[in-house]
This record gives structure tokens, C-alpha cells and sequence, in this order.
């Protein structure tokens, strides 16, 4: 007798159970039973079988080890929509235009319920979200995009470059994608190809590629943390022009200062790159835990200036030593390779634009708090090995 194994899937609010035999890559094939049936009455035929298929044979709702609902009979209806969802689970699903056709038909037919009918009515409302294609968690504060759909599998991104789910996630989530992947080649193209086809690249130990790196990681790392921040402070300053004037303005303004004084501070020694990005770090892990603290107490109902002033104090000192790191960068290109400076301002330049991109999606999907994170891993991946690379390099110059 050949051995079948069970599945259990949420199917439409329900827990239905899969029975399968065979591997998963021999050619499928779904059997179904009838009426006072279950899905193991095919163990006999399975047998029959003289070639190897992947069988699937679900147990109707309310049959077998499938859960039931609460309705005295199902209709017609019901049966086939069960079969199609099982259906893309498993054969995959590839077709997006299909998929919002199917929707807009069955949305309009009163034999099916809403997505949220279906959510409450579920035995497991969790393992349903989980299991949903379209990410449906409720929104929060560090996530607030509610107008957005995004997929909920990391397995299912390749779907964001169909055009064809435009009507369900929408044409921005999936514009963001596609003008990624084309900034992306872009700057592949013509900043990073060209710098490795050089001939001084090779010749002197890959110092191109360490200036790329460099500076691409601050233009990543500056663009993440500031978007998070633009858009984490529309909450607390109340409207989303007073949150983009007064970040960008403290951005700005900070970071120049901390260009100004970048160079007497490394001097002296007060400042190091790993201190640097060691703080950076520390007061990213400390932002996500203060500043929902400030945006939900009593502060918020202060006067609109005094939430400005606050909110360029709490910037003030993230952005003074982000603003440390270019000019820095630049100081080590000039001593090391000066015919690469150029290189160094179209990286920085290229992946912001990049950066910007990339943090959207990222806060779409995983919040503004996982953003700066990611800003912070940004800042520690990319900069301190080529800038110790460079400082290593600056001073046998010197030598």
C-alpha cells in the first residue's frame, strides 16, 4: 500500500485537510470524492496506479479530518471555491490578471463572503492571515499604510513585477519594484561595472571598489533613517508637510554642521568611524523605544513650535554624526586615490535615489522601526570594513 500524508491548509476561514501521495514533483493530480466520502477511499485506486503521480485529495468541508461550519448544507458554490484556492496552493500561483478577474466576479457574488466575513468567521484568524496571499495585518502606527496592499510571502515577490496586480495591490507597490530593479541595473551599469573595469582598480587592491562601498553605504544609510523619521513624525507634528519641512530642515541643517566639524573632531580623536556608527546604532535602537514613548504621551498636544523644537533636539544629534561620515570618506579618497573622488559623489548621489526606493518598500512591509534597523546594518556592512580599508591605505600613504 502506498503511503499518503496529511496537510492541513485554511481554506476560506476553514481548516481542510490535504491527504497526498506521491513526490511533490511528478505531475499532479487532484481527486475528489462525493457525497458521505473521504479522501483516504482512494488508498485502492492510488495502489492501481501503474506511473508515479502526485495526488491530492482534499476532504470536502465538513468530511473527514476537514472542519464544518455552522451552516445545516453547503451550496454548489462553496465546493468550487474551495477547489480553485486549493488549487493555487498547489500548483502555484502565477497568473495575477487571472487572479483579479477571478476577484472582481466572485466580489460581486452574494454566495461568498467578504474578506472580512470570512476573517471572523475563521478557526484560526491568525494561521488565515499567515496563510492569506496579500498581507491583510491591521495597520499601526510604525506601519500605518493602509492604502497599500502588499504580498505576505517572501517566496511570492517575483508577482510584484506582474503588471497584471495592478487591481489588487495597487499600481505604487508595484511601480516601486519595477523602478528599483531599473535604478539598480542602472547604477550596475554606470558606476560600478565601469569602476571594476579600470585598470588602477585591480592595480592597486580593489580601492575603487572600497570608495563604492563606502559611500554607497552612507547614501543607503542616510536616505533609510531619513524617510523613517519623515514619516514617523506625521504622527507627532500632525500633518505630513510640517513632518517632511522640519525633519528635512534638521537633517540638513545638523548633518552640515557635523561636516563642519568632522575634520577637527577626527583630529583630535574625539571621533572614530567605528564610534561613529557604533553611536549611530545605539541611538537607532533607542528611537524605536522613545519615540512611540513621546508620540503617545502628553507632548503631543503641545504648540505646534514647541513640537518643532523637540522634534529637531531629538533629531539633532543623529543627524550631526551621520553628517561626520562623507566629508571624512572624502578626506581618505583624497589621500589614497584622488582620481576617484568623482566615483565617490556618483555613488553616494546613485543610491539615494536607490535608498529611497528600498526604504519605502521596507517600511510598506516591515515598518519604520525594522527600516532604521536596516539603515543602522546598513551603516555597519558597508562602511566600517572599506572605510578601515581606506583609513589602512590613507596612512601607509602617509608612510
Amino acid at each position: 500500500m502506498k503511503p499518503s500524508r496529511s496537510r492541513f491548509v485554511e481554506v476560506r476561514g476553514l481548516r481542510y485537510h490535504l491527504r497526498e501521495w506521491g513526490v511533490d514533483d511528478a505531475p499532479l493530480m487532484v481527486m475528489l470524492h462525493g457525497w458521505m466520502d473521504v479522501s483516504a477511499s482512494f488508498q485502492f485506486v492510488i495502489d492501481a496506479f501503474a506511473r508515479e503521480w502526485h495526488v491530492v485529495a482534499p476532504d470536502w468541508r465538513g468530511y473527514g479530518l476537514t472542519a464544518r461550519t455552522h451552516a445545516d448544507s453547503y451550496w454548489f458554490a462553496d465546493y468550487l471555491a474551495d477547489l480553485e484556492f486549493i488549487r493555487t496552493r498547489t500548483e502555484g500561483f502565477e497568473d495575477w490578471a487571472a487572479a483579479v478577474r477571478e476577484y472582481r466576479e466572485l466580489s460581486r457574488d452574494a454566495h461568498y463572503q467578504t474578506l472580512e466575513q470570512t476573517l471572523v468567521a475563521s478557526a484560526d484568524p491568525d494561521a488565515f492571515v499567515d496563510d492569506y496571499l496579500v498581507d491583510i495585518r491591521p495597520t499601526h502606527d510604525d506601519r500605518p499604510y493602509y492604502f497599500f496592499q502588499g504580498l505576505n510571502r517572501l517566496s511570492d515577490w517575483p508577482l510584484y513585477f506582474d503588471l497584471g496586480g495592478v487591481g489588487i495591490l495597487g499600481g505604487t507597490v508595484i511601480l516601486l519594484f519595477w523602478m528599483a530593479a531599473a535604478f539598480a541595473v542602472l547604477v550596475s551599469l554606470l558606476i560600478v561595472l565601469p569602476l571594476v573595469a579600470r585598470r588602477e582598480n585591480s592595480a592597486r587592491g580593489g580601492r575603487g571598489l572600497a570608495v563604492i562601498a563606502y559611500f554607497s553605504g552612507l547614501g543607503l544609510g542616510y536616505i533609510a533613517v531619513q524617510i523613517s523619521f519623515i514619516q514617523r513624525f506625521v504622527l507627532f507634528l500632525g500633518h505630513p508637510v510640517y513632518a517632511l519641512s522640519v525633519v528635512l530642515l534638521s537633517f540638513l541643517l545638523f548633518s552640515g554642521l557635523g561636516s563642519m566639524s568632522s575634520e577637527r573632531l577626527f583630529q583630535r580623536g574625539v571621533l572614530t568611524l567605528g564610534r561613529i556608527i557604533g553611536a549611530l546604532a545605539v541611538l537607532l535602537l533607542v528611537y524605536n523605544e522613545l519615540l512611540p514613548y513621546v508620540f503617545h504621551s502628553q507632548l503631543i498636544s503641545w504648540p505646534v513650535a514647541a513640537k518643532v523644537a523637540l522634534s529637531m533636539a531629538l533629531i539633532l544629534p543623529l543627524a550631526f554624526l551621520m553628517g561626520c561620515l562623507f566629508p571624512h570618506g572624502i578626506r581618505m579618497v583624497q589621500r589614497v586615490a584622488p582620481q576617484l573622488t568623482p566615483w565617490a559623489w556618483g555613488a553616494n548621489s546613485a543610491t539615494s535615489v536607490l535608498g529611497s526606493i528600498f526604504s519605502l518598500v521596507l517600511a510598506i512591509h516591515v515598518g519604520f522601526s525594522i527600516t532604521a534597523l536596516v539603515a543602522a546594518a546598513l551603516y555597519a556592512l558597508f562602511c566600517l570594513p572599506s572605510g578601515w580599508a581606506l583609513a589602512r591605505w590613507a596612512r601607509a600613504q602617509s608612510t
